[in-house]
């Protein structure tokens, strides 16, 4: 068995950052990617809200000769006098001969509760698609008959569902993504037809704790499970000065340390970096993670304080 099979089904039993884990894609700076994991989170900006994030994971990952790569574009808005909001996204994942693409849109209705909270209730809808092609990769050995020849695609339908609840410091979500189970049939004939796609649980929850006008710090964690997996969670904390520079460091359950550094290039967008850094077995194999994230919210830019990491 040549490794791009190998490789073939690593990335449709487990499409993420461990292996045998969840399917989803790995991002360590969730906190500013929120709408990716939980719909509800749609309308919750002053206006529209667009994201650009990109991953590379595990470099210089030769074993396989295709380290993974993620590209994710999102983009929100209140409508309605905020009562309700729209959006939607695009990613793309690669990992040498597999690709996944996924078009959703979103859409949440949100509630006053007190004086200061809000609740939305979030609902997503798109579709994916996965491609294998072979003709991306010399094999090690010509004509075997193991390996598929030539190019496969699937489309497949995701949804998604959440509940988001915020007061302007303290914030917890609950959302499930891959409501319909769908059985991938990519590579027929091969183990990896036998591959579907699970539901996947995500809980979020954070706080931001005013110390100073010039000093913020924001506690968050991130909890993910998925049907045969164990719980996967990872734990961050933000440091934000003068609401225009901000460190953090994340710690990912059993799999890496990580850290983030960002600040703001305009009043209304600011761009991020993390790196992450494989402690376990994985190590061996890679140099690291790199991710990059830039923002801009086009609303209420007339503020003169904008507290970063803004995460509602």
């Amino acid at each position: 068995m040549k490794k791009y099979i190998f490789l073939a089904l690593l990335i449709l039993t487990c499409w993420s950052g461990k292996t045998f884990a969840q399917q989803e894609s790995m991002y360590t700076q969730y906190m500013f990617n929120r709408l990716i994991v939980n719909p509800a989170y749609t309308g919750t900006k002053d206006g529209l809200s667009v994201t650009a994030l990109y991953r590379h994971q595990w470099t210089g990952f030769t074993p396989f000769n295709g380290d993974p790569r993620n590209l994710t574009v999102s983009a929100h808005a209140p409508i309605l006098d905020g009562r309700s909001g729209i959006g939607g996204y695009v990613t793309s994942d690669w990992m040498g001969v597999i690709q996944r693409n996924t078009l959703a849109m979103t859409y949440a209705f949100r509630f006053q509760v007190g004086k200061t909270g809000a609740v939305s209730l979030g609902l997503s809808g798109g579709v994916q698609q996965y491609s294998f092609n072979n003709f991306q990769h010399n094999p090690y050995n010509e004509g075997d008959p193991a390996l598929p020849n030539g190019a496969f695609t699937v489309y497949r339908p995701n949804f998604g569902t959440g509940a988001f609840y915020n007061n302007g410091k303290f914030y917890a979500g609950i959302s499930a993504q891959n409501l319909i189970e769908s059985k991938i049939d990519l590579l027929k004939g091969t183990s990896a037809d036998k591959a579907r796609y699970y539901r996947h649980y995500y809980l979020t929850t954070g706080y931001d704790f005013r110390v100073s006008d010039d000093f913020l710090i924001s506690p968050s964690g991130f909890v993910r499970y998925v049907q045969n997996a164990p719980v996967q969670f990872d734990l961050n904390c933000n440091f934000t000065f003068v609401d225009k520079f901000w460190v953090g460091a994340s710690y990912r359950f059993k799999d890496a340390m990580c850290g983030i550094i960002g600040f703001n290039l305009l009043p209304q967008m600011r761009l991020s970096y993390a790196y992450d850094y494989s402690f376990f077995n994985m190590n061996r194999f890679n140099t690291g993670s790199h991710e990059v994230m830039l923002n801009y919210d086009f609303g209420n830019v007339t503020r003169t304080r904008l507290q970063i990491p803004r995460y509602f």
